[in-house]
């Protein structure tokens, strides 16, 4: 407890105490004999009241203090005075998120919830605008966020993100699928060539509008749900199936000794070694997990066969049918639900899906203009060294596919 609070509470209840004492003395003093039991029930009934009004009044006077301190400590809360306005990560912890997002969720709902009551007639201005620059909190906080989960996630942020990821999916259910909202943009979308839209503003309208359309605003009110719960669905199961790939690599360890370290670089063994003491392992052993910092440079730099051989095996293991961070089950609930959702929306497969806005349609004619002029005598050789270049890719490409082979079939010195 608060020792301010504490303070306040304990000169409350001696004040109490007093006054109470008092009353209850000068109602026996001044009162028949006969009355002297009825009033002091009476006025014990009235300071209980009093005294329970008073704990409470002051407990919620205390919340707000404590949650108006916490909002002014929440780097998201303030402006950032950081050079190019980097995020402060030393300063952003995992308790910071949970309140940084709801509010951030709050503000763009009041900011859609604006658009949609706008009885102005709908424009590029007061709709495609206003929902593009909508929600501004949340998305800082969602861009901070992902990137420590990604770069460097921890238990803590593990479990923001179990809490979060429904209502956040519940939350852009709710945007993406708000007739209101839809219909203003629809609006926009049908009257884009006659309303003197310059070409950036035609793209962005295009663009919002086909994402509304792909995440379900032209389904039926049935259709609708579904999508929301497949929506729902699918990002707790993408939170399994990251959590199983982080345990898999975080938990694994190739643990050999020193001397079996022969040719790794001396950064690579003192890595490795203060990860093996973090094991609990002695001065002596090195510690390789299935982090790409960790493996990659082993089976580059490693002269052992075996032990490559081991960890490589490993990392092609991970996460594998039948091992203890099978993900099987998993990708088959998320193929599953991926199809599904793009059979409601009109595709036949979710590569169909993911594809249509991103694949020239077939027949499609692209004016020469935009295909570049014809190369003069003099850059003939321009068309050998874009093939040379081609040619080069595909064969780095087929080094990387079969660079786990090469490794394991290096010969040792």
């Amino acid at each position: 407890m608060n020792s301010n609070l504490l303070y306040v509470l304990i000169a409350v209840v001696v004040v109490w105490a007093l006054v109470f004492a008092t009353g209850l003395w000068l109602t026996r003093r001044y009162n028949p004999a006969g009355e002297r039991k009825a009033k002091t029930r009476s006025w014990l009934r009235f300071w209980a009241v009093c005294g329970a009004l008073t704990l409470a009044i002051l407990l919620f006077l205390h919340f707000l203090k404590s949650k108006k301190s916490a909002d002014m400590g929440n780097p998201f809360f303030t402006e950032w005075t950081t050079p190019f306005g980097v995020p402060p990560f030393e300063d952003i912890r995992p308790e910071h998120f949970k309140p940084a997002f709801e509010e951030g969720m709050k503000q763009q709902r009041a900011e859609i919830d604006a658009i949609v009551a706008d009885a102005a007639a709908p424009t590029f201005a007061n709709v495609i605008e206003a929902y593009d620059r909508s929600g501004e909190l949340y998305g800082v906080v969602g861009r901070v966020f992902g990137a420590l989960t990604s770069a460097e996630t921890n238990d803590a942020l593990e479990a923001v993100k179990s809490e979060m990821s429904p209502l956040q999916s519940a939350h852009s259910d709710a945007i993406a699928l708000n007739e209101g909202l839809f219909a203003k943009i629809k609006a926009v979308y049908d009257a884009r060539l006659t309303s003197g839209l310059n070409p950036a503003q035609l793209r962005l309208t295009e663009r919002v509008y086909q994402r509304f359309v792909r995440n379900g605003a032209l389904l039926s009110a049935a259709d609708k749900e579904e999508m929301s719960k497949i929506n729902e669905e699918l990002s707790l199961l993408s939170i399994r199936f990251d959590k199983n790939n982080r345990d898999a690599v975080n938990n694994f360890s190739l643990l050999i000794d020193r001397r079996d370290g022969t040719g790794l670089p001396s950064g690579v063994t003192a890595r490795a070694g203060a990860r093996a003491k973090e094991l609990g392992e002695g001065e002596d052993r090195l510690a390789f997990n299935l982090s790409k910092p960790s493996w990659i440079p082993f089976l580059t730099y490693s002269s052992r066969e075996d032990l490559r051989r081991r960890l490589y095996e490993a990392w092609l293991g991970q996460c594998a049918e039948g091992s203890e961070y099978d993900n099987a089950q998993i990708i088959n609930d998320i193929v599953r639900l991926r199809t599904r959702r793009a059979h409601i929306l009109g595709f036949e497969s979710f590569a169909d899906f993911q594809l249509d806005d991103k694949m020239a349609r077939p027949g499609l004619r692209i004016p020469r203009r935009h295909l570049g002029s014809r190369p003069r005598k003099g850059d003939r050789g321009a068309g050998r060294n874009a093939r040379d270049e081609t040619q080069g890719t595909e064969q780095r490409g087929r080094r990387t596919l079969f660079v786990g082979l090469v490794v394991l079939r290096r010969k040792d010195p």
